[in-house]
């Protein structure tokens, strides 16, 4: 039972079911010819912090995704950037992606995902890290997300009262944020419960504090 119980506190002292669940993750999304050659090759691989930032408008993304591009040193990814990107690209979804630089919001879960995919496999985005902020926005875009292999170490969940919110963006923008804000609270829960990593960050404070909350979530991954 000792040797039982120490295993067990060995494995949960390096989080190595995530590690293995990474892992397996990784053989069944790109099906390698030699499993064992790929993981070789994958484990080789430097890599950075692996993080989804998502929230309410006026909850601080944009400014909390700068902290964490500042701190970490990740790229940071948003999806009208990525298609932007795409579209510039001599990619096979270049093509696909100019449709959309102008109406990103319109873009299809299956296009935005694949280009998410890229984005994040990219050998440079690899070695710092990447944040992807504001999208999933679904549980559906975010079960397609980590099934196309986009496994996040941590997912922040940016919270904030009604009333911190409404001071952020303004009287003058109340009005055009309250649909968003009524999206955001019909797919929270299930979006939340869809990442095994998801962690809620007390975003009510000044900025600086927030951030120091993000870090404890981001260090305890």
């Amino acid at each position: 039972m000792s040797a039982e119980n120490d295993a067990r506190a060995y494995v949960e002292k390096h989080n190595l079911n995530k590690v293995f669940e990474d892992l397996l993750q990784q053989l069944v999304v790109n099906k390698p010819g030699d499993p064992v050659e790929f993981l070789i090759s994958y484990l080789r691989r430097p890599k950075g912090r692996k993080l989804v930032l998502v929230g309410p408008q006026g909850a601080g993304k944009t400014t909390q995704s700068k902290q964490i591009e500042k701190f970490y040193g990740c790229s940071v990814l948003r999806v009208p950037d990525v298609i932007a990107a795409a579209a510039k690209s001599s990619d096979a979804t270049a093509q696909q992606a100019q449709e959309f630089v102008s109406r990103p919001e319109q873009a299809p879960d299956s296009l935005v995902v694949q280009l998410i995919r890229n984005a994040t496999n990219d050998p440079k985005v690899q070695e710092k890290g990447w944040v992807l902020v504001d999208y999933p926005r679904t549980r559906a875009q975010a079960v397609a997300l980590q099934a196309a292999g986009v496994i996040p170490d941590r997912a922040l969940f940016l919270s904030a009262k009604d009333a911190t919110l409404r001071s952020r963006v303004g009287s003058q923008n109340e009005q055009s944020a309250s649909g968003a804000w009524a999206y955001y609270a019909k797919h929270e829960l299930l979006l939340r419960e869809a990442f095994s990593c998801a962690a809620v960050v007390n975003a009510n404070s000044e900025a600086e504090d927030v951030f120091q909350r993000i870090r404890d979530a981001v260090e305890d991954s």
